[in-house]
Order: C-alpha cells, then structure tokens, then sequence
C-alpha cells in the first residue's frame, strides 16, 4: 500500500503539484490513523485489523514524509540543499521521539494499560500530525505562490 502511494507521487512531474500530494498523502495517513483506533473503540473491527491499519496509517504518513517530500521541497524551492541532511535529520527525530514514547509508558504513565496507551498515542499522533501537515501545506502553497509573483 505505502509502496503504491509512492509510485503514484512519483508519476507527477510538477515538483509544487508533488509537494502538495505529497502533504495529502501525509495528511490521509494521520487521518487513517485516527479513524482506525475510533473503530475500534466502536467496536466496528478488531484489534488485529485496528493494530494494522494503525501500522499502515502510520508508515503511509512517515514514509512519504522521510524520502518524496524533502526532494520535492527543494526541488520546488530551489534552494542549495542536500536531502541526505534532511533525512538523516528526520530519522534522529524520528528514533528520538521512539525513546520518548516507550521512557513516557514506562516512566510516566504506568497506570495506563498499552492498548489506552496506544489509543492516545493514535489520537494524539492523528491530530498534531493532522493539524502540523495541514498547517505545512498552507505555509508552502502561500510562500511558494507569492514567490511565484
């Protein structure tokens, strides 16, 4: 699935066209994520099927992320950059906030069990991830239209 959107961001050649599918495609992945994990607290599907959508949620809003997005972003922008930088940088982050996340359950939230745990985490990682790309999107679409100008 992640691979499949992949491929279709990579058929569009309009480096700002791709920038902003690719903010959509991160942005659908918060989204899957959050609607998964109220389904399952509807009891509408599983566990197994919420744990992988969740996984799926996640990977199609990380991956997009972590490799399309910042070689679209300086493509469009044209600035001198190098991607490899980016990328490094958003995987240290990336293992960083892991830590986090399992220092926090055990340290500080002891008394929560790992499916409450994991459901906050998927409310939490929807509407910050939600919220933080739509307000990326808006940044790049006004900065690089009045570039444009």
């Amino acid at each position: 699935i992640v691979l499949l959107c992949l491929m279709l961001l990579v058929l569009v050649k309009d480096n700002f066209k791709a920038l902003m599918y690719n903010h959509v495609a991160i942005f659908l992945g918060f989204v899957m994520a959050g609607l998964s994990t109220w389904a399952f607290q509807q009891e509408m599907i599983s566990a197994y099927l919420w744990i992988l959508m969740t996984g799926i949620a996640t990977y199609v809003a990380y991956i997009p992320f972590n490799t399309i997005l910042f070689d679209r972003m300086i493509a469009t922008t044209r600035e001198a950059s190098n991607v490899g930088f980016l990328i490094y940088l958003a995987d240290a982050f990336g293992y960083l906030g892991s830590v986090s996340v399992l220092l926090y359950k055990d340290f500080g939230a002891r008394d929560l069990s790992w499916v409450e745990f994991f459901t906050q985490s998927s409310y939490a990682l929807a509407w910050v991830g939600g919220i933080g790309t739509l307000l990326a999107m808006g940044y790049f679409a006004r900065k690089l239209k009045a570039e444009k100008s």
